[in-house]
């Protein structure tokens, strides 16, 4: 009986040992494009400036997969980048519920613009109940850490009594100490309470102020209160989240 024998060749006369390196390089290259693609779509390497970098270049996807992967590990920057998220919609359904849980957590972690947004949110009642002491407790946190635009918010809170007495001297100190963080509508506010205050009460609301601001500046240099606008050691942009 005869015993068939493996080709060597195929039709167009090549040897088939010269044909087999080429297909061997063909399933390695689609595995490799494969991989590649499959890792693309990992965000578990991304870093938070990849996230900002996606949301700058409007791929929302992008950015909510890095952003819920950080979050996922306790990143405060990053759950204050997803609540922005979720606050306007971008790549998700809008959800301020989803959005003021993350707030919590990041500022709950340190974030003082976290406890800032949410300050700002019970202020407005956007997307929550209207709450002027949820309000005054988150942006005083966010003040005491630094957070200028929540000094002055809660500057005009003690200005115009927004659920609490009015308090020219406190609001004094809020807005002095934005308005010296150049904050122009904190300026304008503390020129118009100063005006309204006795040469006493003046010159009582400028030492407070003052010594506010030691104890802001001391807990900074001590590393008690982190900066403003650095979390997690990123840099957040002052114009977003808005």
């Amino acid at each position: 009986m005869k015993i068939p024998s493996f080709p060597t060749t195929i039709r167009s006369g090549k040897p088939l040992t010269m044909l087999l390196p080429v297909a061997v390089l063909a399933i390695l290259s689609s595995a490799i494009a494969f991989g590649w693609q499959d890792r693309q779509t990992q965000p578990s390497g991304s870093t938070l400036a990849e996230g900002i970098a996606a949301l700058d270049a409007n791929d929302y996807a992008k950015a909510h997969r890095v952003f819920q992967a950080l979050a996922d590990k306790n990143n405060p920057a990053a759950e204050l980048w997803l609540a922005h998220l979720y606050q306007d919609g971008l790549g998700v359904a809008p959800n301020t519920q989803q959005a003021v849980t993350l707030l919590t957590k990041a500022a709950d972690a340190g974030s003082a613009r976290a406890a800032a947004q949410l300050g700002k949110l019970y202020l407005d009642g956007h997307g929550v109940l209207q709450d002027t002491g949820a309000a005054k407790q988150w942006l005083s946190r966010a003040a005491e850490h630094g957070d200028a635009a929540a000094q002055r918010e809660l500057g005009l809170i003690y200005a115009q009594g927004l659920g609490t007495a009015k308090d020219p001297r406190q609001a004094y100190v809020w807005l002095n100490i934005a308005a010296r963080d150049g904050d122009a509508q904190a300026a304008q506010w503390r020129d118009r309470v100063l005006a309204a205050l006795t040469p006493a009460e003046a010159a009582r609301a400028s030492g407070e102020a003052a010594a506010q601001e030691r104890l802001l500046t001391a807990d900074a240099q001590s590393g008690h209160a982190p900066p403003a606008e650095q979390v997690a050691g990123a840099t957040l942009p002052q114009t977003r989240p808005s």
